[in-house]
């Protein structure tokens, strides 16, 4: 409660400092910021605690699923997302999204390397803890 009354208090103070110019100039709806999806949200997690070296990214992965690891993650870019498929084209019983990166990391002996990572996951399934859209395979991509 006293974090909204501070943040209340901050924007008041804004307002109050700003010029009437200023705030007539101003658009009576601005459009909202985009929402990431709860998939892309854990997807891009996942990646950071890999980076962070925190054991909490195997949190991300759906119960039941031996969670895949990266090694020494120093750096990723986002790619694209969409629907996985099986190989035969055909989706999955339970449906599954790819969020795709390029990932600089190592192997596992410490050499350097950039690949291309797909983060599967399944939107209607749960993590541990029971968060949606749990991690479900690490796939290389073409």
């Amino acid at each position: 409660m006293l974090a909204v009354v501070l943040a209340v208090r901050i924007v008041i103070h804004i307002v109050n400092s700003m010029s009437y110019s200023a705030l007539s100039s101003m658009p009576l709806y601005s459009e909202p910021a985009p929402v990431r999806d709860k998939c892309e949200s854990n997807a891009f997690a996942y990646l950071v605690a890999l980076k962070a070296g925190n054991s909490s990214a195997s949190a991300f992965w759906k119960p039941g699923v031996t969670p895949q690891t990266l090694f020494h993650v120093r750096d990723f870019h986002d790619l694209q997302h969409g629907p996985f498929v099986q190989p035969n084209g055909k989706p999955y019983k339970i449906p599954r999204v790819y969020y795709e990166y390029e990932v600089e990391s190592s192997t596992k002996g410490g050499l350097p390397t950039r690949k291309r990572w797909g983060v599967i996951m399944e939107p209607s399934s749960q993590a541990f803890g029971g968060d949606p859209c749990p991690v479900v395979q690490l796939a290389k991509m073409p």
